[in-house]
């Protein structure tokens, strides 16, 4: 990793690190504030949980209880459906800002720089993850503050989330040279992911589809209540450096253009 483009890379991204920052506290604003709303509604509210279709309860992984306490609303309402678009948004742009320089044929001005591919790549990608991991704090943080509980164990899974979505999205600006499909094409495989686990949870005979989803080892709701999955948090963030490592096998190898 090369110290220089490392700095270079976290200080042009710090206003689109802001944004993102006012978006997680406004997706946990919004469950705090809607819980605060419906907590009266409770009969009402019950009702209209037994209506939902239960591929869609266990899709989310919602349950009547997700609702009945704060802590519960917020992991469903915020963190189990906001958040994670949030972060995977992020991810996405991280990839797709390599790719861009591609794109825009400045990539050559930087590769010219006296260090390696593979470091120059890191570098990036180290910018990423430590912006992608202060996103993370600040939702613990703001967890914290608001149900007093002890976060740690989402911010080990939200981070171990995060690193896999990166992974995903440097690799697909390792193979491509714009910035369009590495984005979409990341949030592509993220509706993926969930649909598998969806049908895997909703249909007789089709939980092995949850064995090809990654959003299956996400869980909130139970991480806060009950600590963190070991083993979800080693597929996840092993999964992710896997994922980068290729990346940066398939970057050091690559033609560029001129």
């Amino acid at each position: 990793m090369n110290g220089v483009v490392f700095r270079q890379s976290f200080g042009a991204g710090h206003v689109g690190l802001a944004l993102y920052a006012v978006g997680v506290l406004v997706v946990l604003a919004s469950g705090t504030l809607g819980y605060e709303a419906i907590a009266q509604q409770g009969k009402a509210l019950s009702n209209l949980l037994r209506s939902l279709p239960p591929a869609l309860m266990a899709g989310f992984q919602l349950s009547m209880e997700s609702f009945s306490s704060p802590l519960g609303y917020i992991s469903a309402r915020s963190l189990s459906l906001l958040w994670p678009i949030v972060m995977v948004a992020f991810a996405a742009g991280a990839g797709a800002s390599v790719a861009a320089l591609i794109e825009r044929g400045t990539l050559h001005y930087e590769l010219n720089l006296p260090i390696s591919r593979v470091s120059w790549l890191s570098s990036r990608y180290a910018a990423a993850l430590l912006g992608a991991l202060a996103l993370v704090g600040l939702t613990g943080l703001a967890l914290a503050l608001r149900l007093g509980v002890n976060t740690w164990s989402f911010i080990a899974l939200g981070g171990a989330f995060t690193l896999f979505w990166l992974g995903v999205s440097f690799l697909l600006a390792s193979l491509l040279r714009d910035r369009g499909p590495v984005f979409s094409l990341t949030f592509g495989l993220f509706a993926l992911e969930f649909f598998l686990t969806t049908l895997g949870r909703s249909l007789e005979g089709a939980s092995w589809l949850e064995h090809f989803s990654v959003w299956s080892l996400y869980n909130p709701e139970n991480t806060l209540r009950h600590g963190p999955d070991g083993l979800a948090l080693a597929v996840l963030a092993g999964g992710g450096l896997l994922l980068f490592a290729l990346a940066a096998r398939v970057w050091r190898g690559r033609d560029f253009p001129a």
